[in-house]
């Protein structure tokens, strides 16, 4: 890590806290968390923690991008969660007292909050809003690769694409026009938006080529520009179509 500093922005009035975990918590808890928490800054291709480290705290990111890998049994690596401004990490190893399974690895450079892991400890074990928002929070990551499996299942390799551009990188990288199209300057390399999905890059490409064909988005480089987003939901709505 840059060295780490201090901020005095209190822990209930973060624009950045989207998961909500701390919004409910007691003011006094609270505010010694706001006195003790920790802002970082680390550098792209850096680690913020590693599969296997004990359990460091509560993360919440600010700017940047990280991506949560994984390596299995077989020693495949695969990534099942791209953080992007705004949402929390780290949370379940913490919630547990255990290690982290998975890694934190910083695609761009990144600011983020950490509470570390006897702060929050502490909060969980005397404050039942905080613990039941971490739970809750852990039921929707379940909810949320149910939801990837399916859609794995159901979607092909053009339909999820789409889907992961249009609804989570557009918000944040990119810009609708009145007209009804969009642009969005991918914050991926190809090579880690194959990873994000879980295919290979012969593979991402031949998705983005039939995705081109149908006149569904253009792809300059990292600029994509969908012509008209109403189409793409339209596809993305109509079970039967085939890209």
């Amino acid at each position: 890590f840059m060295d780490a500093l201090h901020s005095n922005i209190h822990c209930h009035q973060c624009g950045f806290s989207g998961t909500d975990q701390l919004r409910d918590a007691s003011r006094p808890e609270t505010c010694t968390t706001t006195a003790r928490k920790k802002i970082h800054y680390v550098h792209a291709g850096e680690p913020i923690f590693r599969q296997g480290d004990d359990a460091s705290g509560i993360y919440n990111l600010i700017s940047g991008i990280v991506m949560i890998t994984m390596v299995d049994s077989r020693g495949a690596m695969f990534a099942p969660r791209l953080v992007v401004p705004g949402e929390a990490f780290g949370y379940r190893s913490s919630l547990e007292c255990g290690r982290h399974t998975c890694t934190a690895l910083a695609l761009r450079d990144c600011c983020f909050c950490q509470i570390t892991q006897d702060d929050a400890a502490r909060l969980i074990e005397r404050d039942e809003k905080v613990r039941q928002a971490m739970v809750n929070s852990c039921t929707r990551d379940i909810f949320n690769a149910r939801e990837e499996m399916i859609a794995s299942a159901s979607m092909n390799l053009s339909e999820r694409l789409l889907k992961f551009m249009t609804v989570k990188l557009l918000p944040l990288f990119g810009k609708e026009r009145a007209n009804g199209s969009a642009e969005l300057h991918l914050p991926l390399k190809r090579a880690e938006l194959a990873l994000a999905l879980g295919v290979q890059g012969e593979t991402l490409s031949r998705a983005i080529k039939r995705i081109e064909k149908a006149d569904l988005a253009r792809f300059d480089k990292r600029c994509v520009t969908f012509p008209c987003l109403r189409d793409v939901e339209h596809h993305l709505g109509d079970r039967k179509s085939v890209v």
